[in-house]
């Protein structure tokens, strides 16, 4: 009787399993939005359950920077692997078991890694950061500059005549950016170019960045702005 019960519950489990039918939606997505700049990456590749289920690229449409929808699945682990901005392989594993819509968002402008230097972490007590950052495109160029100075183990940020405490959270933001785009340094063809230039004591540390769609100047402008010193 034992055995009866048990082949039954495994005939019922594998059932179910056959009967799941679901929808996955994948979409590239900045983490750090830029408005009206999205994402473009160039490949995608799915498998299922350890094998190769699906490849996307910008040879032929549905391209990978669209949103791909997946309809029909069936129960079984799906492995997604993409590209990141900082030439890292990307994985995420998504397990389908139930008949619904599997909504999923890839980000690839985030680094699984964190740069061990960091200039603004560096800061002894009452130094000053300055930190150059410029912009030259084919046709436009901008430049702007901000200062860090930590005092008490506070960080207080300054740009012209106006000065102000940094919080945690923007300060950990800060710091990661740095941290990207040294990851970034010397990478990319694009001819547009972002220079980060760190002045501190009379020494200067400079990094710069030629992967287009990272947008470093932007991010350092809308930083500025979000902390009122614009």
């Amino acid at each position: 009787m034992k055995i009866i019960y048990i082949i039954i519950l495994f005939l019922s489990l594998v059932s179910c399993k056959k009967n799941v039918l679901a929808t996955m939606k994948i979409h590239f997505q900045l983490k750090d939005t830029i408005k009206g700049k999205d994402t473009d990456n160039e490949y995608l590749k799915i498998y299922k359950d350890g094998k190769v289920f699906k490849e996307y690229s910008m040879l032929k449409p549905p391209y990978p920077q669209d949103e791909i929808e997946l309809e029909k699945l069936t129960a079984g682990k799906y492995k997604l692997e993409y590209y990141n901005y900082f030439e890292q392989k990307i994985t995420k594993t998504i397990s389908i078991d139930e008949s619904k819509v599997y909504k999923v968002i890839l980000n690839p402008d985030i680094s699984n890694t964190k740069t061990k230097q960091s200039e603004i972490l560096n800061l002894r007590e009452k130094e000053i950061l300055k930190i150059k950052f410029e912009y030259a495109g084919c046709f436009s160029g901008e430049a702007d500059s901000i200062k860090i100075q930590k005092l008490n183990g506070n960080f207080f940020l300054s740009r012209a005549n106006q000065k102000k405490l940094v919080n945690d959270k923007e300060l950990e933001y800060l710091i990661t950016l740095e941290s990207n785009l040294r990851e970034l340094n010397k990478k990319g063809g694009c001819s547009s170019i972002e220079t980060m230039i760190f002045i501190r004591n009379n020494t200067s540390d400079t990094i710069w960045n030629r992967i287009c769609r990272f947008k470093g100047y932007k991010k350092l402008e809308a930083f500025i702005k979000r902390n009122g010193i614009y």
